[in-house]
């Protein structure tokens, strides 16, 4: 790759980043399947100004047989379908010469979120039994992710200012840095402000610093959060595979079943489309057919 598109990724990435206001790991993702598709093309000695809709489905055949699955193929897709359009309009690249036109994301099979169950769940929030500020830690962090459902990278991102004990709600950004309001459940708060107390005592922080702490007393990260689910899922003997995320599934799956409007899920997950929330319509329709055969005299 030549020095002049390299600078041109750097101002698509700069302009996602100011303009967009899209997170870093977002971005990330963008310049890794950006520079992937560059690569492709250095090894089939093509200029990227000559690319076109015979190349890029010789690049899609090639992640096909990597078993690369549906989800990144689209992912790769929309990144660079939004570089060349970004090209385009900035007179970078002319029209004529989108090949993405015609190339459609491949169908993602309809797969169950994995989730655990009412009694699972509970055991996982009370498994952090000690005391100390690393147990209330794991708790809290329990707590917020099952009462909420906020994404990982939106719990590391709390601060304690965020955290309105009078109202039981948090304040959270979401993608794109949309803030919104979730509420939270009163024994969850319990533990919340029980980890505030601790750690304004134990690391003398202000109401601006970042909630979460790892035992350095440093800013927490995404992947310490990941170990510490996976630690007190081997502990519990779960035989499932149980990220942070799947805790965000789990509360979604648990409101769908309590009978909990899917629009209203939508709002507390932060999803844009209606169409991302609908992974859990399968539950909505299972309990359905539950209530309907339990009621109905000729079922």
């Amino acid at each position: 790759m030549n020095d002049e598109y390299f600078k041109k990724i750097k101002v698509f990435l700069d302009f996602l980043q100011k303009e967009k206001n899209y997170s870093n790991n977002t971005i990330i993702a963008y310049k890794t399947d950006i520079l992937e598709f560059f690569s492709f093309l250095k090894e089939q000695k093509v200029l990227f100004e000559n690319i076109d809709i015979k190349i890029v489905r010789k690049f899609l055949d090639i992640l096909y047989k990597r078993n690369t699955k549906p989800s990144s193929i689209s992912r790769k897709i929309s990144s660079l379908k939004s570089f060349v359009k970004f090209l385009i309009n900035h007179k970078f690249l002319p029209q004529e010469k989108n090949p993405f036109l015609y190339i459609r994301n491949p169908k993602k099979p309809k797969t169950i979120p994995v989730f655990l169950s009412i009694d699972e769940m509970f055991d996982l929030l009370n498994s952090p039994k000690s005391e100390n500020i690393l147990g209330i830690r794991d708790r809290a962090i329990f707590e917020v992710l099952y009462s909420t459902g906020i994404r990982v990278s939106e719990l590391i991102a709390i601060k304690i200012e965020d955290i309105d004990l009078f109202a039981e709600a948090i304040k959270v950004k979401g993608k794109g840095n949309k803030e919104r309001i979730i509420p939270i459940g009163n024994d969850s708060l319990r533990f919340v402000k029980k980890y505030i107390d601790l750690t304004k005592k134990t690391y003398f922080l202000s109401d601006e610093d970042f909630l979460f702490r790892n035992k350095k007393g440093d800013h927490i990260n995404v992947r310490s959060i990941s170990r510490i689910v996976n630690n007190y899922m081997k502990v519990l003997a779960i035989k499932k595979h149980i990220s942070p995320h799947k805790i965000r599934h789990t509360f979604a799956s648990h409101l769908i079943n309590a009978g909990c409007d899917i629009r209203t899920i939508q709002e507390l997950l932060g999803h844009k489309n209606l169409s991302t929330t609908q992974i859990y319509s399968h539950l909505e329709i299972q309990k359905l057919k539950k209530d309907f055969f339990s009621a109905h005299p000729h079922s």
